[in-house]
């Protein structure tokens, strides 16, 4: 009966060889470079910054300049029909900006492209999270119809072996008909997950916007964790990833507000030069004026309490978020500790005993030592714990990207943050 099992096992390569055929294989680092480049959420932060660009440029200008004709005592009557009488004023005229008014006008332009930019690096960051999430899931769903296949195999084997005892009077059929119903169910649960895999690389590949259901096989080690790292240093980058500098920028935002409103306090100074023509004398003259709003200080004082109690707001919200970011991050870091930790003892005690176990079972088995039962709980416990070790080691790579996510560190190994989110600003 063991002389079957080479076979099986021939069948089992030949069917996942086949159901990769024609996918592109896909890595972390390809998928997050064709999400940086074309993930639609980025794209629209980058034409903000093209719009704050453009904006600024707005901000550059000086005052501009205007023409004035005026035309007076002309079309009355008596002497002044017509326009014998008439004076022509022809002017320039324009404003005289106090308060340093263009500088903050610029300054706050700069801070806002200061911010859109700290906010384009959290969207990325958060972007990248998500979608290297998406990857571990369907890496491990790779990983489930794997085993789901051996088990299926198995099954498929047990099914023969029980046949065989059954056609040699050993073994009552109802024996053989609970095997075909695993058998079946086996295939049923193999289907399942080919199409939960199936579904989550078309959900991967919206990342890059494709649309056109290519298929992918996702390459990648499930079960490597790299070194760890202690919770203070972990805390020491949270605190000053892109999500917690964003505060600073805000802050900044909120100071160049203040100091525009601050020079909006000065009214602006307002000049007329030009020539008049007086008909009536047949003479030119020079003609001017300056205007100097009154009591201007005071008018905007409201706008700069406003924008001081805003920037008090972005601090305490900062620490707010400090808070929610160290109980996120220790979570993360207990979870993916005590993760790997189970995935280790799983793989050098749990997995090889229960191995053990049940070829012992199996061979008892055949051997007419044991029930069918005993071999099926063998099977079940080993599948379980097998089961366990990929949803377990998922789970720790979850916990890894959360850290990556909340710290600013690089999702690729051997890069940093800077590095990864470089691409974003070519």
């Amino acid at each position: 009966m063991r002389t079957k099992r080479p076979l099986a096992a021939l069948y089992l390569l030949a069917w996942l060889v086949s159901s990769y055929a024609g996918a592109e294989e896909l890595t972390l680092a390809a998928a997050t470079e064709k999400t940086l480049s074309e993930n639609p959420f980025l794209n629209v932060y980058k034409l903000k910054e093209e719009t704050l660009r453009a904006r600024g440029q707005t901000a550059a200008l000086r005052p501009g300049l205007d023409l004035g004709v005026e035309v007076e005592n002309f079309a009355g009557t008596g002497d002044l029909r017509g326009f014998d009488e008439a004076e022509l004023t022809v002017s320039l005229s324009s404003v005289i900006e106090l308060g340093s008014k263009r500088s903050a006008r610029i300054a706050l332009v700069d801070s806002r492209s200061g911010l859109a930019r700290a906010e384009l690096e959290v969207k990325a960051l958060d972007v990248l999270g998500a979608m290297t999430s998406q990857f571990v899931g369907t890496l491990a769903l790779k990983e489930q119809l794997a085993l789901a296949r051996q088990a299926s195999v198995l099954a498929s084997q047990t099914t023969t072996t029980i046949k065989e005892r059954v056609d040699a009077g050993v073994a009552p059929d109802a024996e053989l008909l609970r095997a075909k119903a695993l058998e079946s169910q086996a295939k049923l649960s193999t289907e399942r997950i080919a199409r939960q895999l199936d579904i989550a690389i078309v959900v991967l590949g919206m990342y890059w916007g494709d649309r056109e259901q290519q298929q992918y096989d996702v390459q990648g080690d499930l079960f490597s964790f790299g070194d760890g790292r202690k919770f203070t240093e972990l805390w020491e980058l949270a605190a000053s990833s892109p999500a917690i500098l964003t505060f600073a920028s805000e802050s900044r935002l909120k100071e160049a507000e203040i100091r525009l409103a601050e020079s909006n306090n000065q009214l602006d100074v307002r000049w007329s030069l030009g020539i008049r023509r007086l008909e009536g004398l047949d003479e030119n003259a020079l003609v001017g004026s300056l205007q100097f709003p009154l009591f201007s200080g005071r008018r905007n004082r409201g706008e700069v309490a406003a924008a001081r109690t805003e920037q008090a707001v972005v601090g305490v919200r900062r620490e707010q978020a400090l808070n929610q970011l160290y109980a996120r991050l220790y979570d993360a870091y207990a979870t993916r500790a005590q993760s790997v930790r189970a995935v280790r003892t799983l793989a050098d005690e749990t997995i090889p005993d229960l191995s053990k176990a049940f070829e012992e079972t199996q061979s008892a088995f055949e051997a007419g030592s044991f029930s069918y039962l005993e071999l099926i709980a063998a099977q079940r416990a080993l599948i379980d714990a097998k089961q366990t070790y990929i949803a377990t080691a998922a789970n720790a790579l979850q916990a890894a990207v959360i850290i990556e996510q909340l710290t600013g560190i690089s999702l690729q190994p051997g890069t940093d943050a800077s590095q990864v989110l470089q691409g974003i600003f070519k």
